[in-house]
């Protein structure tokens, strides 16, 4: 684990937690959507759906 791990994900959720919702996409190797699913901030955490 990194030095300033944890800091890293502190500020990584202190920058979610505004969103309110988000999309994640991943992609194979040939550029086509892989997965895909959409993620809700709820109360400080997330919670996600797949498609």
């Amino acid at each position: 684990m990194a030095p300033d791990g944890p800091a890293r994900i502190a500020n990584y959720l202190d920058w979610l937690g505004p969103c309110g919702a988000y999309r994640v996409t991943n992609y194979d190797r040939d550029g086509e959507v892989k997965d895909e699913r959409t993620v809700t901030t709820v109360g400080g955490s997330a919670r996600s759906r797949r498609r």
